[in-house]
């Protein structure tokens, strides 16, 4: 399994348009068309990708240049990467919506946003018991009311986080977690220590959406390291997968950092 996050920039070819957070919606079409020119069957293993997309895509830093930022979560991972990278070499530029940019040379090693990891890169000796996310597109959270009925949260409790996680992590087929790490957060065993959250609202091409931004810092109040372990490495899946739902249109793009 690998585990690929890596930045383009993007400049619009218009004079004095821009690109907004919002334009993220577009950018799954666009990169699934650029793969698909260039390996079709690449293109159709992404596009039947329906629950659990294994692949994240974000507008970050949005205005005159932008990156667009983009995750891949397979086997192939690596491959996804070089066919995107190949077919921006033959023509670099992607459409976002109505808006056409030049793309710029990718980055996988070098920002913030970008790096190539493993499910041991996920899960190291070291533990921290403070864990901050900061949430950088807005964010939502879907949950179940007690009539099965679908709605979604604007507070990123710790049950509801890393329950989500450990979702994508098990869809992924990765390590086994404590089969207790679901009680132990419910319990008290992980707290939010300290959170700025402010919630956002903007207008899809579809409707109008409201998320939260901002930061939380989460801390592991109960010695048991086994847990904490497995907290962190969901938190690490998180710089990859996002938080919360729409993370392949442009929602739920995090930041991590793992301290004592």
């Amino acid at each position: 399994m690998y585990f690929v996050a890596m930045t383009l920039p993007l400049r619009p070819q218009t004079p004095r348009a821009s690109l907004k957070i919002t334009d993220g919606v577009y950018a799954h079409a666009a990169v699934h068309h650029a793969i698909s020119a260039v390996d079709a069957d690449l293109g159709r293993a992404l596009h039947d990708m329906h629950r659990h997309k294994r692949m994240s895509v974000a507008l970050v830093g949005p205005g005159q240049t932008t990156r667009l930022r983009l995750t891949f979560m397979a086997p192939d991972g690596l491959r996804y990467a070089n066919a995107l990278v190949n077919a921006l070499s033959a023509r670099p530029a992607l459409c976002l919506g109505q808006t056409l940019c030049d793309v710029g040379p990718a980055d996988l090693t070098s920002s913030d946003w970008a790096g190539v990891g493993t499910w041991a890169d996920l899960m190291p000796e070291s533990v921290g018991r403070h864990m901050r996310l900061a949430f950088l597109t807005p964010t939502a959270i879907t949950k179940r009311d007690a009539q099965g009925g679908r709605f979604t949260a604007l507070y990123p409790e710790p049950s509801a986080v890393f329950a989500g996680l450990a979702r994508r992590w098990q869809s992924l087929a990765g390590p086994e977690l404590p089969a207790d790490l679901e009680q132990f957060v419910h319990g008290g065993g992980c707290v939010i220590a300290g959170h700025r959250l402010r919630t956002v609202q903007f207008r899809t091409t579809e409707r109008t959406q409201i998320g939260f931004t901002g930061w939380t810092v989460y801390e592991c109040r109960q010695d048991s390291a086994a847990h904490a372990a497995a907290l962190n490495a969901l938190v690490r899946l998180a710089f990859f997968a996002g938080i919360g739902y729409q993370t392949a249109r442009g929602m739920g793009a995090v930041q991590v950092r793992i301290s004592d």
